[in-house]
């Protein structure tokens, strides 16, 4: 999606007078939208695909199992992984008054996929009063903010913190201890400890454990094995890693998918 493309779609979206408007795009794997921001809250749905959506704060996956609802304003970026189908719902305050400032995810059910699906082909001056209507008030009714425990990596802003992420983005199972990214970054591990603690409120051990979790996530979205997946992102066996993820979103990897 060029600029001009981005600049249409806000156009339409603050133009149309209703609360809810639903919009479709197509995307190529590993396609990059870059930072941006909407004026209303976003419902993202990747129908197909993956998607990682980037905050200044955060790092988010969302699946065809999991949409991701982003507030009006926040800058965000989004990488394709797959053949993307993406499914938006672009919302005023009045219409889903829930919103937080930051991002949440969102259950899709079965009845909600194809309901999200449905409302993209809806004409953007819909019936409020008419079916159409009642079909977007079902679909805000479904949108549950509370039943999906958040999933997501604190983005850190030290630049030895994100040349480490970076690492450890295409290699999650590297083993390696704080003792040894410290060296490597010519610090302390003591220095390196602390500046975690500071830049993203979190110990590197439960950061790393949380940034494999999300590679996990990728992994068993595009179809791979629970056990394939334990072994690619560094867990020792299968049943330490189901533990964790069931620890970490309430679900076990079959029950999240």
């Amino acid at each position: 999606m060029t600029r001009e493309d981005h600049e249409v779609r806000e156009t339409l979206v603050r133009e149309t007078p209703k609360d809810v408007v639903a919009l479709m795009w197509d995307y190529s794997n590993g396609y990059l939208l870059d930072w941006h921001r909407h004026e209303r809250a976003q419902l993202l749905y990747p129908s197909t695909g993956v998607i990682t959506v980037r905050t200044p704060r955060s790092a988010w996956i969302a699946t065809p199992e999991k949409a991701l609802l982003i507030p009006a304003g926040l800058d965000h970026q989004v990488k394709m992984r797959g053949v993307v189908e993406m499914r938006s719902l672009f919302l005023t305050q009045s219409a889903l008054p829930r919103v937080s400032t930051e991002c949440a995810l969102v259950n899709v059910s079965s009845m909600l996929r194809e309901l999200l699906r449905h409302a993209v082909h809806l004409p953007k001056e819909y019936d409020e009063q008419g079916a159409d209507g009642r079909l977007i008030k079902v679909i805000l009714d479904q949108v549950d903010l509370t039943s999906s425990r958040a999933v997501s990596l604190p983005q850190p802003s030290d630049e030895k913190i994100r040349w480490i992420e970076r690492h450890l983005i295409d290699s999650p199972a590297d083993k390696r201890s704080i003792e040894d990214w410290a060296n490597l970054v010519n610090v302390s591990s003591r220095t390196l400890a602390r500046r975690f603690q500071e830049d993203i409120k979190m110990p590197f051990r439960d950061w790393r454990q949380r940034l494999r979790l999300l590679a996990a996530i990728r992994l068993l979205a595009d179809g791979h094995s629970v056990t394939q997946t334990a072994h690619d992102v560094g867990f020792s066996n299968t049943s330490a890693f189901i533990a964790y993820f069931k620890q970490a979103t309430g679900q076990t990897p079959g029950g999240y998918f």
